[in-house]
């Protein structure tokens, strides 16, 4: 009898400390690529003066590529793109952190861990919403830069009537919006998962020897 409760408690134990390890590594990741991904974008690199030029000869190549360098320029003349960068390596920091408190079993792990990914989730939000606002506020420079990529690749016909291409420009700008916003949300899912996983009683199981702070 003894011999099977050691072996459920060994296997209980073992589980609690995959849970965690699992937990550690997420917040691992997803910390050090939010820190990479915010310094990038700290560093405030123009966009260099050969990205405009054209990849290939085909039809339309010139206009993708004004058109790309356009909305890059959009985002790195951002006023808020700077402050947000900065949160953005606070804020993904704090999740590397709270993955090594885990590892060493601090009381406060996972109240910190909490906190780190709430503050994560409304740095996403406001990224997310900022993004789609900041494409949605270059809409009509970026519509302007699209219609002649539009209508160096649509064959002569009705297809590339003005009123079509503007058409076609609108809607492709409204997608990157959609897709701003739909990235935010995907982020979101992410990180509430994550969140969701510090409740999990394997977890709690792990940190019921935590030592005290």
């Amino acid at each position: 009898m003894n011999c099977y409760a050691r072996r459920d408690m060994s296997k209980d134990a073992e589980v609690s400390h995959r849970s965690a390890l699992w937990l550690s590594m997420a917040l691992t990741v997803l910390g050090s690529c939010g820190a990479c991904n915010g310094m990038n974008n700290y560093a405030q690199i123009p966009v260099p003066s050969e990205a405009g030029a054209p990849l290939d000869a085909q039809p339309g190549a010139a206009e993708a590529s004004a058109f790309v360098v356009t909305l890059a320029q959009a985002f790195i003349d951002a006023p808020n793109r700077r402050p947000l960068a900065l949160a953005n390596v606070v804020c993904s920091m704090m999740l590397v952190v709270g993955g090594f408190m885990l590892g060493i079993r601090r009381q406060s792990a996972l109240w910190f861990i909490r906190n780190a990914l709430v503050a994560n989730m409304l740095w996403v939000a406001a990224d997310s919403s900022i993004t789609a606002i900041q494409i949605e506020g270059w809409r009509g420079v970026l519509v302007r830069r699209l219609i002649p990529w539009i209508h160096a690749i649509t064959p002569p016909g009705p297809g590339n009537a003005p009123r079509v291409e503007h058409q076609t420009a609108e809607g492709l700008i409204t997608s990157f919006v959609a897709v701003a916003v739909f990235g935010g949300l995907v982020k979101l899912f992410i990180h509430g998962f994550v969140y969701r996983r510090t409740r999990s009683p394997a977890v709690a199981d792990f940190m019921s020897g935590a030592r005290e702070d």
